[in-house]
């Protein structure tokens, strides 16, 4: 009997033990699955910010973009207008200088003609 009594002893040590160790598990496993939940929880809060950030960088860098292309067909088409009004002018400008030109040739022509009208009415003076 106290051979039973002594067994009875130790399995009953053993349950109680095992009965600690079962709980003290559950209470390890609950704080691991709670601290895998906390930094599940952070992992995905960071993601999500680090997602807006790179969202509103996107987005401003596309409307310095937009701006910029605006810009740049501005300028493009003002600088076209600058040449077309240079050339416009230089056209005026050579077409005066053509008929300025145009003008000084025929007043020396009339010039020679009279000269040589002259010169031949003296010619004709003298001959006679």
């Amino acid at each position: 009997e106290s051979r039973g009594k002594e067994l009875k002893e130790i399995l009953d040590s053993f349950q109680k033990e095992l009965s600690e160790e079962r709980s003290d598990r559950l209470n390890r496993e609950g704080r691991i699955l709670k601290q895998m939940d906390d930094h599940s929880s952070d992992i995905f809060g960071a993601i999500e910010e680090e997602t807006n950030v790179r969202e509103r960088i996107s987005q401003g860098l596309q409307t310095r973009i937009e701006h910029n292309e605006r810009l740049r067909s501005q300028s493009e088409y003002e600088l076209q207008s600058r040449i077309q009004n240079e050339m416009s002018e230089l056209k005026v400008m050579i077409e005066e200088e053509k008929q300025a030109r145009s003008m000084g040739d025929d007043q020396i022509i009339m010039g020679l003609n009279r000269y040589t009208q002259q010169l031949q009415s003296s010619l004709s003076v003298i001959s006679s």
